[in-house]
């Protein structure tokens, strides 16, 4: 099936982009497999519950770690569906490219991405309390939401309540006070110096028909919070008087602050408590084709919501995807399965993502002195004509070259690279169209960007013109073209900085794996394989 379509310039274009691979993000990708359509999730690696190590409150995978979760929910995209890709890397900018019904998305080295329909599923952070220990407490003791932590710790003879921040009203430090009592025989709720907001969470729970015998108020100044010896157990200190009192665990809602700049590019409207407002129940946002999912866009912040609403989400996205027209541009080819199909595919119009370009060349003499043995013509005519079909002989950055056809003139190959190329990462793949002028050069030229390498044997300008001329030297071209690079981006920065040395490396080296190949009798087995003479 079908992972995705490739615009005149290689940039690819999908149905959809996702923008974060939790249980959201994953969720929605798993939905929109499910009908066929094409998406890349782009999975930043952060994640809210990092610090967490075993989860709970989700239906088949209690008490058990959530990054196993999300590793399941990956491997069964990736190994039952054929219409995902995932990208590890981070979007730094989303933007509308209204004329084509479009989305682009940058990450942080310049590469972009072209989708029909956004998804945000980037999650929140957790805004942290200015009070020293508290980090190091934080989801060790000090817990966020009593269904998802909590149980473990039942039995205690009291918990205590953080009526800081978001928790500072009666309501809601009520509301948690109630949770934590299941867990412990006592809850003290700390005001941290608001002595009148203390107060009236007493009144409130006085009048309340529940009674509140069981609990109490705290209303000292926090200096700072400890991890205890036992369990989960966090010390609270307060004030200079040293005092300080045990609890078996602490309950705190923080303020949350969506991940990621795109509410703001996007101009999305946003709640009151700072989420991404959606419309249920298909959570599409205030921007037609956005949608937002999981934490970003719920005040309730946990797994089973964010699984719920990616679900949800990719019923909204089917069902427009699949009653709007694609957009018309050109189109190049379409990625099917690996394959790259013939480009019988073309639509009106272009889009112009900026594509970064880069010429350089070197020439080394083919024998220099004190090198042995000599290359000759033929030699080293012999040694370039074979990089057509076994390029990874020369370049550890090609780990597999398959031939697909040949014809007259040269052939194509199917290219996976290896790690050291500095624009091509472990996996990737490449196609590319081979031409051989015979005893001048071997050019190979990438589809889908144009870029193109160059092999050439020329004679010194006193050389007499003959298969046993040594009088010669060896020269590579690259003429590097990359789609999504914006030219001086930090990417495109490195890439100029490096590509020299890789050039001047693959010039030199190439000589002396020919000549090696001479000294080893390898060359004349290739030339007396050959279909054709080699000279």
């Amino acid at each position: 099936m079908s992972i995705g379509k490739l615009l005149s310039n290689g940039a690819l274009l999908v149905d959809v982009l996702i923008i974060g691979a939790g249980p959201a993000g994953l969720s929605t990708a798993t939905g929109l497999a499910r009908q066929l359509h094409t998406a890349v999730v782009f999975d930043s690696g952060v994640y809210r519950n990092a610090k967490t190590q075993i989860m709970h409150n989700v239906l088949g995978w209690d008490h058990r770690n959530p990054a196993e979760l999300r590793a399941a929910g990956r491997a069964d995209l990736t190994n039952r569906y054929s219409t995902i890709q995932f990208q590890n890397s981070t979007i730094e900018a989303i933007r509308q490219i209204e004329t084509h019904q479009l989305f682009e998305a940058r990450d942080t080295e310049g590469h972009r991405w072209y989708g029909r329909k956004v998804v945000l599923a980037t999650g929140v952070r957790d805004i942290p309390l200015d009070i020293e220990g508290y980090s190091e407490c934080w989801a060790n003791g000090i817990y966020h939401c009593l269904f998802c932590d909590g149980y473990e710790e039942r039995g205690q003879e009291t918990a205590g309540v953080l009526a800081l921040g978001p928790i500072a009203n009666p309501p809601r430090a009520l509301h948690l006070a109630r949770m934590a009592k299941r867990l412990s025989e006592s809850v003290t709720v700390y005001t941290n110096g608001n002595e009148q907001l203390a107060k009236e969470i007493q009144e409130a729970a006085g009048a309340s028909p529940a009674g509140a015998s069981w609990l109490e108020f705290d209303a000292r100044p926090i200096t700072r919070f400890e991890k205890g010896d036992v369990a989960k157990t966090v010390i609270v200190h307060f004030g200079e008087s040293g005092e300080s009192k045990t609890e078996g665990f602490l309950v705190y809602n923080p303020q949350t602050e969506v991940n990621g700049p795109f509410a703001k590019q996007l101009a999305l409207k946003m709640t009151e408590g700072g989420d991404i407002q959606t419309t249920p129940p298909f959570h599409e946002t205030s921007v037609p084709g956005v949608f937002a999912v999981g934490d970003c866009a719920t005040p309730l912040k946990a797994v089973t919501p964010a699984v719920a609403m990616g679900s949800l989400a990719a019923g909204g996205l089917v069902a427009q995807l699949q009653a709007q027209p694609l957009p018309e541009f050109r189109l190049d080819r379409e990625l099917e399965c690996g394959q790259v199909l013939n480009d019988s595919n073309y639509y009106h119009g272009e889009l112009h993502p900026p594509l970064f370009e880069y010429n350089i060349s070197f020439t080394t003499p083919a024998n220099p002195p004190s090198c042995e043995p000599k290359l000759t013509a033929k030699d080293l005519w012999t040694g370039i004509a074979r990089v057509a079909d076994t390029p990874q002989e020369y370049a550890p950055y090609v780990s597999r070259c398959e031939v697909l056809s040949r014809n007259g003139h040269g052939l194509e190959r199917k290219l996976t690279m290896a790690n050291g190329a500095v624009h091509k990462s472990d996996g990737e793949i490449m196609y590319q169209d081979v031409w051989i002028a015979d005893r001048l050069l071997v050019e190979a030229r990438t589809k889908d960007t144009g870029a193109k390498t160059t092999f050439l044997l020329s004679y010194h300008d006193t050389a007499t013109i003959s298969p046993d001329s040594t009088d010669i030297s060896f020269a590579v071209i690259y003429e590097l073209k990359l789609a999504g690079i914006e030219p001086g981006s930090p990417e495109a920065m490195r890439i100029q900085a490096e590509y020299p040395e890789l050039a001047r490396k693959a010039c030199t080296s190439t000589v002396e794996q020919i000549r090696e190949w001479k000294k080893n009798g390898q060359l004349d087995v290739w030339a007396e394989a050959a279909e054709v003479p080699v000279w």
